[in-house]
């Protein structure tokens, strides 16, 4: 049971787990890639806003009472 349980949450092992570790490390050492720290309360902010073209969408939104972009 313990090892179809691991395997549905599909659950890594040590070695796994250590060498995509290595792996992040390696690319963010080398600028590859990048860690940035965010405020949430500004994600928040963002995500109430609605950005669409379709005419349609913007009005739904607009009565949702999201901010929606000119």
């Amino acid at each position: 049971m313990h090892c179809a349980l691991r395997s549905t949450r599909k659950v890594l092992s040590l070695g796994e787990a250590a060498l995509f570790w290595a792996q992040f490390e390696s690319d963010r050492v080398s600028g590859r890639l990048k860690v940035h720290v965010c405020n949430l309360a500004d994600v928040i902010i963002e995500a109430k806003r609605f950005l669409t073209f379709d005419a349609n969408q913007k009005k739904l939104a607009l009565t949702e009472g999201l901010e929606v972009p000119t």
